[in-house]
C-alpha cells in the first residue's frame, strides 16, 4: 500500500495531482510510539446517523453518519437506532515528544481493541448503576 503513496512534484505549494490511482503524503510517520493517555472528559464515541446517503463524486451511497441528538442528526434525518462510533482522542508519545491526535472509526476500534458499540454499551451500564461494567 505505501508504494503507491509519493511527495507532490513541485515542492511546497506545489499543484496536488488529481489522478486518483496517485496519493500523496502530506504527513510523517514516527515509530515506535506508545499512548500515554485517553483524556475521558467525556465518552470517546458518539451516536452516528445511519441514514444513507450519496457518496462523494458518484461513489456508491454512505451512511450520514452526523451526530444525532434527540433522534434527529444535523441533516435533519430521523434516527431511531443510530450507531456507536468512535471518537477518540489520544495522547501520544516518542523519543522526541508528545502528541494529541484523534483516531475515528475502524482505526479507532483497532487502537482501543473494542467496538465503538460494545464500548457505548458498557458505558449504558455504567451509568444505570452496573459496578461491574
Amino acid at each position: 500500500e505505501d508504494a503507491g503513496l509519493q511527495l507532490p512534484p513541485g515542492g511546497p505549494g506545489a499543484q496536488i495531482p488529481t489522478d486518483p490511482r496517485i496519493r500523496t503524503v502530506n504527513n510523517h510517520r514516527v515509530s515506535p510510539a506508545t499512548v500515554t493517555a485517553v483524556p475521558h472528559e467525556r465518552p470517546p464515541f458518539y451516536f452516528a446517523c445511519n441514514v444513507e446517503v450519496p457518496g462523494y463524486n458518484g461513489q456508491s451511497s454512505r451512511p450520514c453518519n452526523k451526530k444525532v441528538m434527540n433522534g434527529r442528526c444535523a441533516a435533519d434525518h430521523l434516527c431511531p437506532s443510530p450507531a456507536a462510533r468512535f471518537m477518540l482522542r489520544l495522547k501520544v508519545s516518542d523519543a522526541t515528544g508528545t502528541v494529541y491526535c484523534g483516531a475515528f472509526g475502524e482505526q479507532a476500534e483497532h487502537v482501543a481493541g473494542i467496538s465503538a458499540a460494545e464500548l457505548a454499551e458498557l458505558y449504558m451500564r455504567r451509568e444505570s448503576g452496573d459496578i461491574q461494567a
